[in-house]
Order: structure tokens, then C-alpha cells, then sequence
């Protein structure tokens, strides 16, 4: 009787295990997918359209009020917030991008404090079109 209700117990942790793995995986792939659109930004001349930048942040904030307990998400909202302010030509707009990844990147920090990559989000930080 106890190694029925051990196997039952094991059963029932591993499909709770598999139904949380089965939801995490969408959002993985636009994870994936919004990762490597920020990654091209400033390469080899490549230009994101505002649309493009603008989509791009508003899957990542989607991504980041879905799941708040992911310090990945909250690292690529920071590199995008930073390559927002980079973009713009509004100084006002570029100080509000750069502590909206400023507070991106401490939550990463908090959520995984031994992380390194958490602390050093990238982007284009202290480049500045305006000046």
C-alpha cells in the first residue's frame, strides 16, 4: 500500500512537472526569438525600424509581467531599454530608457545575485547619438 501511494505521489510531481515545463516553453521561443533580434541591434550597420524597436520591447515586457521570477528576461529587457536609449534622439526619452534598464538589470540581480551576467547587461552603455 505505501509503494502505491509512493508511485502516485512520484506520478502526480512528475506530470506537475511536465505541465509547468509544456507552459514555459512558448514563451522560451519568443524569449529566443526577441533575444536575437536585440543581438543584431548595431551590427554590421543594421538599423531596427521604430515599429521593429517597438515591438521588440513590447514582447519583452509581455515576457517579463508573464513570468517576473525569470532574471533572463529581465537581462534582455535591460540590453533593450539600453539600446532604446541609444536610438532615440530625445534626451528626456534616453535618461527614462536608462533607468527603465537600470531597474530591469537590478531585478536580475536580486533574482540571481550570483549571476555575473546579470550585472553586465551590454548594449551601447554610455553612448549617446545626442551628445
Amino acid at each position: 500500500m505505501v509503494a502505491r501511494a509512493a508511485v502516485v505521489s512520484l506520478l502526480v510531481v512528475a506530470c506537475g512537472t511536465a505541465f509547468s515545463a509544456a507552459t514555459r516553453i512558448p514563451a522560451d521561443f519568443k524569449y529566443t526569438n526577441l533575444s536575437t533580434e536585440v543581438s543584431f541591434w548595431g551590427h554590421n550597420d543594421y538599423r531596427p525600424t521604430p515599429d521593429t524597436r517597438e515591438a521588440t520591447a513590447a514582447g519583452i515586457a509581455n515576457l517579463v509581467n508573464q513570468y517576473p521570477q525569470n532574471a533572463d528576461y529581465h537581462v534582455l529587457a535591460a540590453r533593450t531599454y539600453e539600446w532604446l536609449a541609444y536610438f532615440t534622439f530625445n534626451p528626456e526619452a534616453a535618461v527614462g530608457y536608462r533607468q527603465q534598464s537600470k531597474n530591469y538589470q537590478e531585478l536580475a540581480i536580486k533574482l540571481r545575485p550570483a549571476h555575473s551576467y546579470s550585472r553586465e547587461v551590454g548594449g551601447p552603455r554610455f553612448r549617446n547619438p545626442v551628445n
